[in-house]
């Protein structure tokens, strides 16, 4: 064997050797699942969330958690001022998981009324649980909407921060119709991460829908991902609309249109999605449209991450009419408008967002206007006939960001209303100590580097 060849062999076993081993040390963060402890749910219904059901804006659905055996359960529902006492049968699910079992309970109420108040409670066989109420929106082709958008959540160790928040913001916003998360509304597919999640609503959870899209916390790891089994029936709207293995789905509210959509699937689900999405926009007679989905189409990071979302899913969004797509997952804040051919702001706004502790640091690889770290960040959209605002504001009611779309015609003009509010990207001290001194002063040059091209102090 000549040296050349011998050279060659060498440089490919370096190359296999070194592939090898960055595999080896990547496996679990790709393919592995934390162990979930062993758990026991209450024999009392527990966990009882309020959501949206399938059958438009007046449908609501109900889940709650109780014991391991399967009993007889009813939803009890009264519209307040009258007399009579609806009781709807509900469908228990057994939910196995990798260390425990549970029983998850749906009820439908299919039959509401506009703008009315009810009561309800749910039971399992002669135990009941408190009464609740809840009441219905306004049933008009005029009629706006309101609500508040949270993207990753992902409590760890304690949910206490984040209870106490969400009370505050809740009691700051009692006139929105619904709460929204955009996905990994838990750390991981574990029993006691539904308890935290569920349980930091508090009462706003038996009070006001509360709906969700699937994030990859909410996923097992593998080969080929699988969404927890759980999340069908603590959100049970995603029963009749699923798109095979697709969560996918459609509501309409007031004067806007929802579309859910699941970026967590393996790509080759994508194009089904896809096809769905463009179906429904075509449908569509809202004024105003709004996708939902876990992963940006346009990353934080740069044209290369998010490449199979983007092919997947830019050109529909682009040429459907949207005019928001609410995006969660890097742990940053970023708003980005489209531009037309003047260079003017247009439709649609993409917007990405984060409500956990864990933030990251910025890099600024995406075409964004607006950026923003470290701070736990929710929105406000409030859509009327003719205006939709978007308002963003740190956890502790801070605005941040501020932005209008106004119809005018066949065009949306885009207001920025944010461009006097000073943005945030640098570094917490607790940079240091979590990642160390050398990641540390690599992002900050990133940000230094960012803030003296953009003239941003």
């Amino acid at each position: 064997m000549t040296n050349k060849k011998k050279i060659k062999y060498v440089i490919i076993l370096l190359i296999v050797m070194t592939l090898g081993i960055w595999i080896a040390s990547r496996w679990n963060v790709w393919f592995g699942n934390p162990e979930e402890p062993a758990y026991v749910v209450s024999k009392t219904p527990t966990r009882i969330l309020l959501t949206m059901g399938n059958s438009g804006k007046n449908s609501r659905a109900v889940s709650w958690t109780c014991d391991t055996v399967l009993t007889e359960a009813y939803l009890d529902l009264v519209k307040v001022g009258a007399a009579d006492t609806s009781h709807i049968k509900a469908q228990g699910q057994i939910c196995k998981s990798r260390s425990g079992v549970s029983i998850i309970y749906n009820a439908f109420m299919d039959f509401l009324t506009p703008n009315s108040n009810y009561r309800y409670r749910v039971r399992n066989d002669s135990v009941a649980s408190d009464w609740f109420q809840f009441a219905t929106h306004r049933d008009s082709a005029t009629s706006s909407c309101s609500f508040i958008y949270f993207g990753d959540v992902q409590d760890g160790d304690s949910n206490s921060v984040t209870k106490s928040l969400f009370r505050e913001i809740f009691t700051k916003n009692k006139d929105i119709d619904f709460a929204l998360f955009g996905g990994d509304f838990i750390e991981r597919p574990m029993d006691k991460y539904w308890e935290m999640g569920i349980s930091s609503l508090d009462t706003v959870a038996t009070s006001l829908p509360i709906l969700a899209i699937p994030g990859n916390h909410e996923y097992l790891k593998g080969v080929t991902r699988k969404l927890d089994r759980r999340y069908d029936y603590v959100f049970p709207y995603y029963l009749d609309s699923k798109l095979r293995k697709n969560h996918v789905f459609t509501f309409p509210f007031g004067n806007v249109r929802f579309y859910f959509l699941d970026s967590n699937r393996d790509f080759w689900n994508y194009y089904a999605q896809r096809k769905w999405l463009k179906r429904e926009l075509d449908k569509s007679s809202a004024t105003w449209n709004i996708v939902v989905l876990h992963h940006p189409i346009y990353s934080l990071k740069g044209s290369v991450n998010g490449l199979l979302v983007r092919a997947a899913f830019e050109s529909v969004i682009n040429k459907g009419d949207v005019d928001l797509v609410l995006q969660a997952h890097e742990h940053g804040y970023g708003r980005r408008a489209t531009h037309d051919e003047k260079g003017n702001l247009t439709t649609p706004i993409y917007t990405v967002s984060y409500f956990s502790e864990k933030g990251y640091a910025l890099t600024f690889g995406g075409d964004y206007d607006r950026w923003g770290s470290y701070y736990r960040y929710y929105q406000k959209i409030e859509a009327n006939a003719d205006t939709l605002s978007l308002r963003t504001y740190t956890s502790e009611g801070i605005l941040y960001d501020d932005i209008q779309l106004v119809k005018d015609g066949e065009t949306t003009k885009v207001l920025d209303n944010a461009k006097n509010i000073p943005m945030k990207v640098d570094l917490p001290e607790t940079f240091i100590k979590q990642k160390g001194e050398s990641k540390y002063q690599k992002a900050k040059a990133i940000i230094d580097e960012w803030k003296n091209e953009n003239g941003v102090k």
